[in-house]
């Protein structure tokens, strides 16, 4: 049986077993670990016979590899039969969470077979500014001003992203020349709340 372990396209390394292979005990000596070129953002997560995958995929580790032809050996194969196992690969990004002072609290890792990855932005965030005035309006991306993101929000991810709090001021308006009436306006969610 002819065993070829791939990245996409490419031939990693062809391995040749046969059934007495198995009989000696020494198939993890003819079918080993050929390992898997891994370039920046990528990971490795196993073997699978299947000419596609997704995260779903069953994924196998040599120990599985070695398992499944030793089946197909022992159920008797024909001559000239070839097996494929693909290498899963996948794209990871980091999504990280800073505070107001570029402090990293909170880090998500996401992985996709595609360029690109979709989350749910969910955290909350309690404004450490010693100002009464100063409100949490949502997440961007730190170095941007928009989009501007909440709970609930998708984002997609093309590259490891931190998100950094928008935060705003708010503003206390007079309404008569005494300072009796007066309306503070929220930065977050622009309503008025009024003192006499």
């Amino acid at each position: 049986m002819t065993v070829n372990f791939k990245n996409g396209d490419t031939v990693i390394m062809t391995m040749y077993v046969k059934k007495a292979d198995v009989t000696a005990g020494k198939l993890s000596e003819v079918l080993y670990d050929p390992g898997v070129p891994v370039t920046d953002g990528k990971k490795f997560l196993g073997w699978t016979e299947a000419a596609t995958y997704d995260l779903t995929t069953e994924r196998l580790t040599i120990d599985g590899v070695r398992a499944a032809v030793e089946t197909k050996l022992n159920n008797g194969i024909t001559e000239g039969t070839v097996v494929n196992y693909q290498a899963i690969m996948v794209t990871s990004f980091e999504l990280y969470y800073q505070d107001e002072h570029e402090n990293t609290y909170k880090t998500e890792n996401l992985l996709t077979v595609t360029n690109s990855a979709t989350t749910t932005v969910d955290q909350n965030y309690t404004v450490q500014s010693a100002s009464a005035t100063t409100g949490f309006i949502g997440w961007v991306v730190k170095g941007t001003e928009t989009p501007v993101y909440k709970n609930g929000d998708q984002i997609t991810l093309t590259a490891d992203t931190t998100l950094v709090p928008k935060l705003g001021q708010g503003k206390w308006f007079y309404f008569d020349e005494s300072k009796v009436v007066v309306a503070f306006i929220s930065p977050v969610s622009h309503q008025k709340s009024f003192a006499q």
